[in-house]
């Protein structure tokens, strides 16, 4: 009798079919509105970096731009008083921010698996109090720099997406 594991099974070919390609997340930062913005589209990150005053911080991991099996959305509001994008996977999250936090629902960002399945890894999410700034990472070591060193608290994981394609 053949036996596979669950795990196994989570990175085979067939269950990690996708019918759309992932695509790269991109970071960027603004240091004179201490926000961090996120995004796969690239004339959107383009606008931020040559007008708004981000600098282009790479690829943060890869997402899907259409909900797969084992997605979820993951919403994307701005606070204008706050200048704070922020990213939920949270519905509930979501309504609160824009019902009473003063932040504005800018649409879905992308979808990320709701577990490490497929090879996804961790997005981290913190809060800087001091810059009213919310940072999203899959690095474990920038985390952690980040808590231990610039003033970040630990939210949580997010989702899981993928760190290669």
């Amino acid at each position: 009798m053949f036996d596979i594991s669950l795990q196994e099974h989570k990175r085979s070919p067939a269950f990690c079919a996708f019918s759309t390609a992932p695509v790269a997340f991109l970071r960027a930062f603004s240091g004179g509105a201490s926000d961090h913005f996120y995004t796969f589209n690239g004339a959107e990150m383009q606008n931020a970096v040559q007008h708004l005053g981000y600098k282009s911080e790479g690829i943060t991991g890869y997402i899907f731009t259409q909900q797969e099996p084992q997605t979820i959305p993951l919403y994307r509001l701005f606070s204008g008083s706050a200048s704070d994008h922020f990213y939920t996977t949270d519905p509930s999250e979501r309504d609160r921010a824009a019902g009473s936090l003063g932040y504005t629902y800018e649409g879905i960002a992308g979808y990320l698996y709701t577990a490490e399945v497929c090879g996804a890894e961790p997005l981290y999410r913190l809060y800087s109090p001091k810059g009213s700034d919310h940072f999203y990472t899959m690095s474990a070591s920038e985390r952690d720099n980040a808590a231990r060193n610039i003033g970040y608290t630990f939210e949580g994981i997010v989702g899981y997406m993928l760190a290669a394609v």
